[in-house]
């Protein structure tokens, strides 16, 4: 007979048995069901679930209910948490080492020469915009009209929803216009305003970006949240439409992981390492720092988001943020024009589909005017000045209208950093008496001459080495304000070269390229062949 131990071990290997037959089956059974995606780090899966596929992390909770309730569908047990998390470990293994090669997305992504809309709908639908036309398809998988479907090789996409994401209003023409958005934005009597506002949103709709940074700035009472929350509502609607200040760079990464467009709102004021994390989620870059609970195992993160930011005053003052920037100056609304929170928002759920669809076919024309669009010397964001014109021809607008409304902001942005440095004021000073050619050093024993009392304040320059390290970054506000600058190192050691440019040629215009000179204008737009483009409307 065996005794009391004998038979503890004898049960706790029935138990044990039991328990391994029950994860076996259901891991078997959830390989039958699903299909496995990794993206070189993650799992990933996709299920059936209400008549239409499902797109998840296999560690998110969605799917840990799924297997729940699909195995007691079929098998009529429970599955225990410890057996739920047994299973998922090996789901993970299972697509790391043999599931296809994924693209993740979220709310927007690409296929082929397509850009692909996620509206999170219940019908799992996705939105195709192509060049000249869009349409509503019901699972991007199983589109066959796609310009080009990815191979195997460059892995599929998967659109997954995560936590906050809502859907996106149902597009339908003539339930709203696109003049209709004009009144929640404040843009009723400002084309150019428009215009710009316009061209953010359609460069949202693009996967690839580069995305320039909407700021909005206005006394209490402009209409800066509104507007902020409405193009947050038209692009990327979620449960969080804007969000405070981060505190530190892991927080909008956090924020980037849930959403696509990054609303912030009232912004006082920007510290430079804020001001670099936004420069790098505009043009694109990768955060290293050690993963959680991990003995130093390295977590990147890479996004490139749009991002919209309002608040009071001028809080952007660093040159290469102001470059990758649109800012939008809102006057006070009269009281007599304001309206409460339920009113202004049940007219917006209205117009919305509306305001979508004919968003959509400015995307779509958009994609179409493209690669015959070619703008000669752009700005910074040179995507941007591309896609912009673009938007104004397929709105109407002639040619040069972005070109002028974009160029007239950015020489606003570009006095906003002037105004925000301490040795720009001496500096014209010190040039009205001639050129300077010399060392770091002997700029600032002048500049701080004729500042005298002001050379003791706490941002100015106190060694060399910062104040080249401040003229390099005022360099292009400097070269746009007509002064040349040029910083290097000879034989004697380093030197700076600073020179007011000489007044424009009198035959220079807005139109003409001058003999003289042998130079197109800022924003000058190549003309092309009329017969090579036809213009037209969707």
């Amino acid at each position: 007979m065996l005794n009391d131990d004998e038979n503890n071990i004898t049960n706790d290997d029935n138990v044990c048995q039991v328990e391994k037959s029950i994860k076996e089956l259901a891991i078997n059974q959830q390989l039958t069901l699903c299909r496995f995606y990794t993206d070189g780090e993650m799992g990933y899966v996709q299920y059936e679930h209400n008549g239409h596929v499902e797109s998840a992390r296999i560690t998110s909770k969605n799917y840990r209910r799924f297997i729940r309730r699909i195995f007691k569908e079929d098998y009529h047990k429970i599955l225990s948490d410890f057996l739920v998390g047994e299973v998922i470990s090996q789901l993970e293994a299972e697509a790391q080492f043999d599931g296809q090669k994924a693209i993740i997305y979220g709310r927007i992504g690409k296929v082929g020469d397509s850009i692909v809309l996620n509206p999170c709908w219940d019908s799992a639908k996705n939105i195709i915009i192509s060049a000249g036309y869009w349409d509503i398809v019901d699972h991007v998988n199983h589109v066959e009209h796609v310009d080009k479907i990815p191979t195997p090789q460059q892995g599929t996409p998967l659109f997954l929803h995560p936590r906050g994401m809502l859907p996106l209003p149902f597009p339908e023409k003539g339930v709203g216009t696109l003049d209709d958005f004009r009144k929640f934005v404040s843009c009723q009597d400002d084309d150019h305003r428009f215009l710009l506002i316009i061209s953010y949103i359609i460069q949202c709709m693009l996967w690839d970006g580069p995305f320039p940074i909407l700021v909005i700035l206005g006394e209490p009472g402009s209409g800066k949240t509104v507007a902020t929350t409405a193009i947050k509502k038209i692009i990327d609607p979620h449960e969080a439409p804007t969000m405070s200040v981060p505190r530190e760079e892991r927080d909008l990464s956090t924020a980037a992981g849930v959403a696509w467009l990054l609303a912030y709102d009232n912004f006082s004021s920007v510290p430079q390492w804020l001001s670099d994390v936004f420069c790098r989620f505009s043009t694109g870059g990768s955060t290293i720092s050690r993963q959680l609970f991990t003995d130093g195992e390295a977590y990147i993160f890479s996004a490139k988001r749009p991002t919209v930011v309002n608040g009071i005053s001028d809080f952007f003052n660093q040159s290469d943020v102001l470059q990758r920037a649109i800012i939008l100056d809102f006057k006070r609304i009269p009281p007599e024009q304001r309206r409460n929170e339920n009113e202004l928002w049940g007219e917006f759920e209205q117009l919305a589909p509306g305001i979508l669809y004919d968003l959509l076919d400015i995307a779509a024309k958009v994609l179409e005017l493209l690669p015959s669009v070619k703008v000669e010397r752009p700005l910074r964001m040179a995507d941007f000045c591309t896609v912009g014109t673009a938007v104004g021809v397929a709105m109407g607008y002639d040619e040069e209208e972005f070109m002028q409304a974009y160029s007239r902001n950015q020489q606003d942005a570009n006095e906003v950093t002037l105004e925000a440095s301490h040795i720009y004021p001496y500096i014209k000073k010190l040039l009205e008496t001639g050129n300077f050619d010399g060392t770091p050093k002997e700029l600032l024993n002048q500049l701080n001459s004729i500042a005298g009392d002001e050379a003791r304040a706490k941002l100015w320059p106190k060694t060399p080495i910062v104040l080249s390290n401040h003229l390099r970054r005022l360099a292009p506000n400097l070269r746009e304000a007509g002064i040349q600058i040029e910083t290097g190192r000879n034989y004697q050691g380093r030197f700076i070269v600073l020179r007011k440019d000489p007044p424009p040629c009198p035959s220079m215009n807005k139109s003409s390229t001058c003999s003289t000179c042998s130079t197109l204008p800022p924003g000058e737009i190549v003309q092309r062949d009329p017969q090579k483009v036809v213009w037209g409307t969707l």
